[in-house]
């Protein structure tokens, strides 16, 4: 979701972004970035369950973002999330078919992959 950048400019690394700017950044790039794990593209669910990393990683969990902006239904998509997904198993699904590549401004999945397949268990 879009932000603007306030009354004055700002200093970002090296770069200077000009007041009024809007920025943003993909909810995915804050879930995979290399803070999150050394081998963030691995598919390992677990790793935001860990104890000893779960306050360091909580911070970076903001799937329905956060703050007044935050998603109104987000306590029934987490449940229709656990329901549904208990009952998924992956299938016919290799790494290739998951790794992102960016287009210009989008995150979509590699030429040739053929996305994620499951299989809904009873």
């Amino acid at each position: 979701m879009p932000r603007m950048v306030p009354e004055e400019e700002m200093l970002f690394q090296q770069s200077t972004i000009p007041r009024g700017t809007a920025v943003s950044m993909k909810v995915v790039l804050i879930h995979q970035g290399p803070p999150i794990s050394p081998d963030s593209n691995s598919f390992d669910p677990e790793r935001w369950l860990k104890r000893s990393d779960h306050g360091r990683l909580y911070k970076y969990l903001v799937p329905f973002s956060a703050g007044s902006r935050m998603c109104l239904d987000m306590i029934l998509a987490w449940t229709e999330l656990y329901l549904g997904m208990s009952r998924m198993v992956l299938w016919k699904t290799v790494v290739y078919d998951v790794q992102l590549h960016c287009d210009l401004f989008i995150l979509i999945a590699k030429d040739g992959s053929q996305g994620v397949w499951v299989m809904i268990m009873s």
